[in-house]
């Protein structure tokens, strides 16, 4: 035994009237009365030498405890003026989380999380433990916990879930979790298991994590329903009928109910898409990827960053309309850009394609755009001045992807400055946020939650930086980071109530993604990536898991588009037919927007479509 710890059952049944057994791998409670209300069984983890400065992972839910400055904020969230600067403290929203100062408890279910598991490890002693466990009863999942007191912690698996708190929308709020009525011969199982290990990081948390994630689970079928080809086929007409727009000349990045949405550069799809669509689309398909590719520069500021938001023409900020961001520009947009912008000229030249001098021009004033910030702050921030290159908001990791982009960069025009920034920008989010098991500020409507955007972007950058140096630490950066992208990967196939779209088409969750802790759904695809870096990152470090996880993340975004032969339909009172090609991004396995919600969809489209046709 490496960690000090003791097992203890717990009931709200007397004793006489029912029995508590403790195995290697499980508890197991035993009915004996004849009716119990109210009934309430838990397993307690109970560690002791807990300080918190030690790091507690809940997969895809808390990344250090989210122990973090939290605000009361509306969706969607924005920094006001006074929260705002080059060096915020890490700021998230009202998430479940433990308190930066004080004895505090975290209440969820295993709905919220990637793979049911807690994971600690203790700094100081370089050594920690994962308590994993399963989805629940059925469809019932078990509640987990977390309570910290003095220097002691507790782990509860529980079931029923028995909540003071449920996060509901965008807050915390009072339970409502249902009781549970148990009667004579009734038999209750939790079952878990415990994972030690030592380490000398936080990375060591991670490896084991990924290394063991589906101990808990022997039902790791693919979900896949149709082939990807004629996924794609089916993907091509509807963005071709659906995402064009003859006004303007783009594929733009959504539809709902059948409404052409807007225009937004990288993040959710725009100038990524034209990439997929260049690729493997037909003739027609092209000629609108290279129209969009026109647009695109043509939404350039002088500062060379992209307008993040445009609409019928009309150039919006990233700021939601809160005072004094007019001009904000989530910053990991014109990442994506910078990045994708290369592999469609990488494409284009290798099919002896001439690129446009408008093009060219524009690439280069991104990228140094990029080099100049970088001069000027020693980072790349989260919220920035589009037309000044100012920042507005800093201290995130939103531009993770950037240093893929320069790289790229540094192979197109053959400027040893943009290989130079982009491996000591590298540097500094490997020790900053890859390190310290926190990577932040992808999505531009989580403040700075924790996000599995950031981290897949940073997985792009260190395989694209071990592509073109070919130094083999970035194979080492790159597996420590690629570890953390894992614990958003769901591991398992969850049960869905028998009633929900997803449980009428047996839809298998192995491989569905969690974007960030705020919105507390996971998602088909990466948000918006293929996963090839895990492809690369198989052949350089030779580790077949890596391989296995994108094959789980590709074989289930499928699942999640509706199709004439197999519609899927949205939860409104009165359901909607998704029309084919339509994906949507929720795969709740969490009561985050209510119990009704489990297993459903709204009528939308999204980003997840592009992450399938990348």
């Amino acid at each position: 035994m490496i960690m000090k710890y003791d097992i203890r059952l717990k009931t709200n049944i007397p004793e006489s009237l029912c029995d508590s057994l403790l195995y290697d791998d499980k508890a197991v409670f035993k009915v004996k009365c004849d009716k119990y209300d109210d009934a309430y069984f838990a397993v307690n983890f109970e560690f002791e030498d807990w300080s918190e400065d030690d790091y507690m992972l809940m997969p895809s839910c808390a990344y250090n405890g989210n122990r973090f400055k939290s605000v009361p904020r509306k969706y969607p969230p924005m920094f006001l003026e006074e929260e705002r600067g080059l060096m915020p403290p890490i700021t998230i929203t009202d998430v479940p989380r433990l308190e930066v100062e004080s004895d505090s408890k975290m209440e969820v279910t295993t709905g919220d999380m990637a793979t049911p598991s807690v994971g600690l490890y203790y700094r100081k002693n370089k050594k920690g433990c994962l308590i994993c466990t399963t989805q629940g009863i059925g469809c019932n999942n078990f509640g987990i916990n977390f309570e910290e007191k003095g220097h002691k912690s507790t782990i509860t698996i529980s079931y029923p879930v028995k909540r003071q708190k449920h996060y509901i929308g965008n807050s915390l709020r009072e339970a409502y979790d249902k009781p549970l009525t148990v009667y004579a011969g009734d038999v209750i199982e939790i079952p878990f298991k415990i994972v030690e290990f030592e380490g000398d990081s936080i990375n060591d948390l991670f490896k084991t994590f990924f290394e063991t994630r589906k101990c808990m689970t022997s039902d790791c079928e693919k979900g896949t329903t149709i082939a990807f080809s004629k996924a794609w086929e089916i993907q091509e007409e509807k963005f071709n009928t659906l995402n064009y727009r003859e006004k303007g000349g783009y594929y733009g990045v959504g539809t709902e109910g059948g409404r052409f949405q807007d225009w937004q550069v990288g993040w959710v799809g725009g100038g990524m898409s034209s990439y997929a669509l260049l690729f493997e689309g037909k003739p027609h398909s092209r000629e609108r990827a290279f129209n969009t590719l026109d647009f695109m520069f043509e939404m350039q500021s002088e500062a060379g960053f992209f307008y993040g938001i445009v609409n019928n023409g009309v150039i919006y900020g990233d700021g939601f309309d809160y005072p004094g961001t007019q001009n904000f520009h989530l910053i990991r947009k014109s990442a994506d850009a910078l990045y994708f912008i290369f592999k469609q000229f990488d494409l284009l030249l290798k099919r002896k394609a001439v690129l446009k001098q408008s093009w060219i021009e524009g690439a280069r004033k991104c990228s140094d755009a990029f080099v100049k910030m970088w001069e000027n702050y020693g980072q790349w921030g989260q919220f920035i001045d589009v037309e000044t290159g100012d920042i507005k908001v800093g201290n995130s990791s939103a531009a993770a992807i950037t240093p893929a982009g320069l790289a790229l960069a540094y192979n197109f025009f053959n400027e040893d400055k943009y290989l130079s920034i982009a491996e000591a920008a590298a540097e500094y989010y490997y020790s900053r946020d890859v390190c310290t098991g926190v990577m932040t500020g992808g999505p531009g409507e989580i403040l700075q939650c924790p996000d599995s955007e950031s981290s897949f972007g940073m997985l792009e950058s260190f395989m694209t930086l071990y592509e073109i140096t070919g130094s083999k630490k970035w194979i080492k950066y790159a597996e420590d980071t690629a570890n953390q992208c894992s614990s958003w990967c769901v591991s398992y196939n969850y049960v869905f109530p028998e009633n929900s779209e997803f449980g009428k088409l047996n839809v298998k969750t192995l491989g569905s993604v969690f974007a960030n802790v705020q919105n507390k759904h996971s998602a088909p695809g990466i948000c918006t990536l293929s996963g090839n870096s895990l492809l690369k990152l198989f052949r350089a470090s030779g580790n077949i898991k890596y391989l296995e996880l994108m094959s789980d993340i590709g074989s289930f975004i499928v699942q999640c588009m509706s199709r004439e032969d197999r519609p899927i339909y949205s939860w409104d009172k009165t359901p909607q037919k998704l029309l084919p090609g339509f994906i949507c991004e929720r795969v709740n396995m969490s009561d985050w927007e209510g119990a009704d919600k489990i297993g459903g969809v709204f009528n939308g489209s999204c980003w997840s479509e592009v992450s399938q046709m990348l």
